[in-house]
């Protein structure tokens, strides 16, 4: 056998044995990675999927916001953007996918759509997920949170502390009896920001 017709019988071999079936939709494709079980990302996020209530809630793994994530050939991407371009369109320009169910794992088309920043605003707004008063969404925050420590009195004497300089974070926090972050995100205002 001359060498290039054995050079091509062994590619022909090592490309079968890349050649695999997809877990979701049982169509053969050729893995670039050994570890790769589906054809395109849109399989693997369907596998991975469950139906509840409305939504089509993406199971695999999800970001600290609950955003459904999954790993294309441009890299790692939420998946209902990777829904919304396989099965309504590409996104255009200045734009991003926004959700009408509020339902940051839901990835179904007819739950999504193409908007601004302004748009999902204005919707957070319109729904109430936004902050006010003593709530956040639906959560309660400030003195009416089931496990607060601490009360405005004195989340208003540890600003006034810090804002001086009599005593470091970590001073406070025991005085306090809570943890160092807990003093860092209260004079940083990530946390008690409402008062």
């Amino acid at each position: 056998m001359e060498p290039l017709t054995e050079m091509k019988e062994s590619a022909r071999a090592c490309l079968m044995k890349r050649t695999i079936e997809c877990k979701c939709c049982r169509s053969k494709f050729s893995r670039i990675r050994d570890n790769e079980q589906f054809c395109r990302p849109i399989c693997s996020i369907l596998f991975r999927s469950e139906i509840i209530g409305d939504c089509w809630e993406f199971q695999g793994y999800l970001t600290k916001k609950s955003y459904g994530q999954v790993q294309t050939p441009r890299g790692t991407q939420y998946t209902h953007i990777v829904s919304y371009a396989f099965f309504v369109e590409e996104i255009p320009i200045g734009k991003q996918v926004n959700h009408t169910c509020d339902n940051p794992k839901c990835f179904k088309p007819n739950h999504l759509y193409a908007g601004t920043q302004q748009d999902n605003m204005k919707d957070m707004v319109e729904r109430k997920r936004q902050a006010s008063g003593d709530k956040i969404g639906k959560h309660v925050r400030g003195e009416k949170h089931p496990s607060v420590k601490l009360n405005e009195e004195k989340v208003l004497s540890i600003r006034e502390l810090y804002s001086q300089r009599q005593l470091t974070q970590e001073k406070i926090a025991v005085l306090f009896k809570v943890s160092r972050g807990t003093i860092r995100d209260i004079t940083t205002r990530k946390s008690w920001s409402h008062i």
